[in-house]
């Protein structure tokens, strides 16, 4: 729904100019240069991604499966602190909740997107594959998790499947920002890892 070819053919002429900051680069298209917003763009490219290997992801399995239950209650515990929640709540009920509800939905995640929840151990033991060799960012699996049991249409087979997508392209585009160069650094070697 959101294809566009004139775009396509754009991006595939597109010449990377340099980073303006950690969202924005400029960008040469033809003749043109643009600024583009680096975070949004990845987000809807992962999207697109997401949307078009639906059913036919490629699995990324863990070496170490992510327990499910502190996960998440580091996530819960992470966004109180952000909105000046205290944190004397039970947060590990509440945690433990929301790992049986994505147990109860095992079967279609890993089914669909490759998302492999053991409900035995309630972990995770894999992520789908939106691009050949790029691994998401092992720091936004906490708020990953958490979105799809807070922010996915479960109850809607077209909404749930478009929004998971949409939280699967959230969570790969939390990426390693550039740094500044160094005074005397080789241009190349400009990334975080």
């Amino acid at each position: 729904k959101r294809r566009s070819d004139r775009l396509k053919e754009m991006l595939g002429d597109l010449v990377f100019v340099g980073w303006m900051d950690e969202t924005f680069c400029l960008v040469q298209i033809h003749t043109g240069l643009f600024l583009m917003d680096y975070v949004e763009f990845c987000r809807e490219l992962f999207y697109q991604r997401a949307l078009r290997s639906f059913g036919r992801f490629k699995r990324i399995v863990l070496v170490d499966p992510v327990e499910l239950r502190p996960v998440l209650e580091a996530a819960l515990l992470a966004r109180a602190a952000a909105r000046g929640i205290p944190e004397d709540r039970p947060w590990a009920a509440e945690a433990e909740k929301l790992v049986e509800f994505l147990v109860q939905r095992e079967s279609m995640l890993d089914e669909y997107f490759r998302i492999r929840i053991d409900p035995a151990t309630g972990t995770m033991s894999s992520l789908p594959e939106l691009v050949d060799g790029y691994l998401p960012q092992a720091a936004a699996i906490p708020a990953f998790l958490l979105r799809l049991c807070e922010h996915v249409e479960w109850f809607d087979e077209k909404g749930c499947f478009d929004s998971i997508a949409c939280e699967i392209a959230e969570f790969y585009a939390q990426l390693g920002m550039p740094t500044p160069p160094r005074a005397g650094a080789d241009a190349d070697h400009r990334w975080v890892h």
